[in-house]
């Protein structure tokens, strides 16, 4: 140690265990701030996915529901269509059809149209065909056997339908 000071072969040796030690804690502080972004983005996923996984049970869970009361409703509107000479009794399933429609509409159940609609296989099933010459054209629906419903867009129930075939000759098209 001189006169002004330690020696600056010390305080050399001094700065550089500083600047080592200061280097050691940055490297430290920056694998720390790593650290918790990828924990952020774990985080973020793991919310992401539990509630994907939580929609996907609750759609799951009102699909199947929905599946269940289906030939409820089905079973009602047999029995409206069946007639009543009763009127107070017919009033009263036909509120309660209505409310039936109205609580599975909001849980999202949409029917899929019927007579006179084109066939699509995507949301009906042809259980039959008729032909006739005043049946519309090909691909028309005469008849619904058991309606058909979607669920938020998606095919729950396919229509069960009769499918005419017009015997009228078209051009483009040829009868057989």
């Amino acid at each position: 140690r001189g006169p002004f000071g330690p020696d600056p072969r010390e305080r050399a040796r001094a700065i550089g265990a500083c600047a080592r030690r200061i280097e050691e804690l940055e490297k430290a502080a920056d694998a720390g701030k790593q650290a918790r972004r990828r924990l952020a983005a774990d985080f973020r996923s793991y919310r992401w996915r539990t509630a994907q996984e939580a929609w996907t049970a609750r759609r799951a869970g009102t699909r199947g529901v929905l599946l269940a009361v289906l030939p409820v409703l089905d079973d009602l509107e047999r029995a409206l269509a069946q007639g009543s000479t009763d009127t107070a009794f017919r009033q009263r399933l036909q509120a309660i059809v209505r409310v039936w429609h109205r609580v599975l509409e909001d849980l999202g159940l949409r029917p899929v149209p019927g007579v006179g609609a084109r066939f699509d296989r995507r949301v009906r099933e042809a259980v039959g065909m008729a032909t006739s010459a005043d049946i519309p054209p090909d691909g028309t629906i005469v008849a619904e056997i058991l309606p058909g419903y979607l669920h938020e867009e998606e095919p729950l129930r396919l229509a069960k339908v009769i499918v005419g075939r017009g015997t009228q000759s078209r051009p483009g098209f040829t009868t057989s």
